[in-house]
């Protein structure tokens, strides 16, 4: 008869993990003289779930030391970390999420992001996508606006693109439209020729200028650049004295005369001056179109 762990004929072999420990304590060991030194591995929560010749393995979904903690199945997106040094927690497959790898990434796990776009997965993942430049949206799904060009922006503009962008173009100077390819009023490399801003393809005007374009120039102060109370003159029309000029987009760029100042900038002053205009016996022809002489009464 045998001493425990020892098998065989003549009692020579020992069992596997050897005879002071057989199976490794995970199993019991077919032994004794007519044994076959085989180990018949435990399999219940109690003593583990052990595989292997010498019962040195856990079973496939269990991990720890004794093989006694079931693995999650990662909700069939992932792999468990098992076996004896294993720490139970779930690998993701691409494309999926979360500590049991329960979420998918935007657009799904065959085509995270919607393939444009990189998805954060992973068990510590958040799923959020990092798009590929002109495209945008929380999961990548949309391109930026494209000219008849192909160009993005029609080659005029910066997409606002990325996971938080709106897909909207920021046009260059000069250009309009949801997609940057109309341009302003005015020369191609000059839109409101210098002399006011675009806004919505329509010309805001500086002060001075009018016109669809901002093309023209309202008439200009007095020749000396100096009002009449020698102060610097600051508009057109001969200061705001003498009056002022109907300029903007929607402007005549022609000067509103105050009373008592004739002529296109409003640079004369009525007979009389303006305290007594016509000595105060008539009416002056005063305005931007006006002469200047008196109609006196009768």
């Amino acid at each position: 008869m045998c001493a425990a762990g020892y098998w065989g004929p003549s009692c020579a072999n020992e069992c596997p993990g050897g005879a002071a420990d057989p199976c490794f304590g995970a199993g019991r060991c077919d032994d004794g003289a007519y044994g076959t030194g085989t180990c018949t591995c435990y399999q219940s929560a109690t003593y583990g779930y052990f595989v292997g010749a010498a019962c040195d393995q856990c079973k496939s979904g269990y991990w720890g030391p004794q093989c006694q903690q079931p693995c999650d199945d990662c909700n069939g997106r992932g792999q468990c970390s098992d076996g004896k040094t294993g720490d139970g927690q779930c690998t993701c497959n691409p494309g999926t999420y979360g500590a049991n790898c329960q979420f998918e990434c935007p657009g799904g796990h065959a085509s995270p992001c919607h393939g444009h776009g990189t998805c954060q997965d992973g068990r510590e993942g958040t799923g959020g996508c990092t798009c590929q430049p002109h495209y945008f949206g929380p999961s990548c799904h949309y391109p930026c606006p494209m000219g008849p060009n192909g160009a993005i922006c029609g080659g005029h503009g910066a997409c606002n693109d990325g996971a938080g962008g709106d897909g909207s173009c920021a046009c260059d100077a000069g250009y309009f439209g949801h997609d940057c390819t109309e341009t302003c009023p005015g020369p191609a490399h000059s839109p409101c020729h210098g002399n006011g801003a675009c806004e919505g393809g329509a010309c805001v005007c500086n002060a001075g200028f009018y016109g669809a374009d901002c093309g023209q120039s309202c008439p200009t102060p007095l020749s000396t650049g100096t009002c009449e109370d020698e102060a610097t003159c600051a508009v057109p029309c001969g200061g705001l004295a003498h009056g002022a000029c109907s300029d903007g987009t929607n402007g005549t760029g022609q000067c509103t005369c105050r009373a008592g100042h004739y002529g296109p900038a409003c640079a004369g002053v009525c007979p009389g001056g303006l305290a007594n205009i016509c000595s105060g016996h008539g009416t002056c022809a005063d305005g931007a179109h006006g002469a200047g002489t008196c109609a006196c009464d009768v």
